[in-house]
């Protein structure tokens, strides 16, 4: 490299950094705030998922009752939208573990009043009771979990007209586990496989060629052991400092119902880290660092899906 060529290149990549300094500063100082929760939006999901994503700084209690916390947000925002289907995911089964629970809190009896307590005010046992029956709504056999949330009035709803507020609907909330997503694909090929190799066996007459349409195979996957695919994903991560650094990853996420999902992530979601942190004991460190979904962050999120355009490649 001559000795013009450094100073040059140099100015380059000092230039392009500066430029890419003032945008994000810029960005920060005038960034537009998000519509109102009940503002008319172009788009709307249909079926919205969240995938949580655990920190190892973060303790499993605090883990758990942030979890949980924003699972009972989303869920009334979801239902004071209208948004039909819900589902929710994390790699480390934390959802799915609480599965009784959080049957036990959205049950029948929550169309009857508002609650005195929260989700995350419910005692977690270590072991479920033995005593307790399962209760026949949820499949335990299967990886995901499909439950029925009823119905929510809210007081703006019995006030207002329905031209003028949306009305708060039923919502089918589906539990994700890890074993839903590339594990549950392979049992399929592998149970496709095994029936085609008993019928080739089995067959007396010439062995015709083995066909699998696309309908037949969203059928498997998606049919009543499965859920229907996503519209709208919100990546929330419970330390954004950590995760705001590293690349964007769907741990795991059942990756044939994401073929047409559009994904949200925020980054700008940063939360002051003192190198002291170190220091405090752990369950302190873990509230400090532990963050919820907040009703600004989800409206943002609403607003990124209202803007794009959804393309259907052939």
């Amino acid at each position: 490299m001559g000795l013009l060529e450094f100073p040059l290149l140099f100015s380059l990549h000092l230039i392009y950094s500066l430029i890419i300094v003032a945008r994000s500063i810029r960005r920060l100082i005038f960034r537009r705030q998000p519509l109102t929760l009940r503002a008319s939006r172009r788009l709307t999901p249909k079926h919205l998922s969240i995938l949580f994503v655990p920190d190892a700084e973060i303790d499993i209690r605090t883990t758990e009752q942030c979890i949980l916390e924003s699972l009972e947000n989303v869920i009334e925002w979801c239902q004071e939208l209208g948004i039909d289907t819900l589902s929710v995911y994390d790699h480390e089964d934390i959802v799915y573990n609480n599965k009784s629970l959080i049957q036990e809190y959205f049950g029948t009896d929550r169309e009857l009043g508002e609650k005195d307590y929260k989700l995350i005010d419910m005692v977690y046992p270590i072991t479920p009771p033995a005593s307790r029956p399962l209760s026949p709504k949820l499949d335990f056999r299967s990886s995901v979990i499909k439950l029925r949330v009823p119905n929510k009035q809210s007081k703006i709803d019995l006030l207002s007209l329905p031209s003028e507020s949306k009305r708060s609907s039923s919502l089918t909330l589906y539990i994700l586990s890890r074993a839903s997503s590339k594990s549950n694909v392979a049992s399929i090929a592998n149970s496709i496989a095994w029936q085609e190799s008993m019928r080739s066996k089995l067959s007396h007459t010439s062995h015709r060629p083995f066909t699998l349409s696309v309908p037949e195979l969203e059928l498997m996957i998606e049919g009543s052991n499965g859920f229907p695919p996503v519209d709208f994903m919100i990546v929330h991560p419970l330390n954004p400092s950590n995760y705001s650094r590293s690349p964007l990853e769907l741990h795991g996420f059942p990756p044939w119902q994401m073929r047409l999902a559009e994904i949200y992530h925020d980054r700008s979601r940063r939360y002051y880290r003192s190198r002291l942190m170190w220091l405090l004991p752990r369950h302190i460190k873990s509230s400090l660092l532990a963050s919820a979904i907040t009703v600004e962050e989800f409206r943002s999120a609403l607003d990124h899906f209202s803007g794009v355009e959804m393309r259907l490649g052939k």
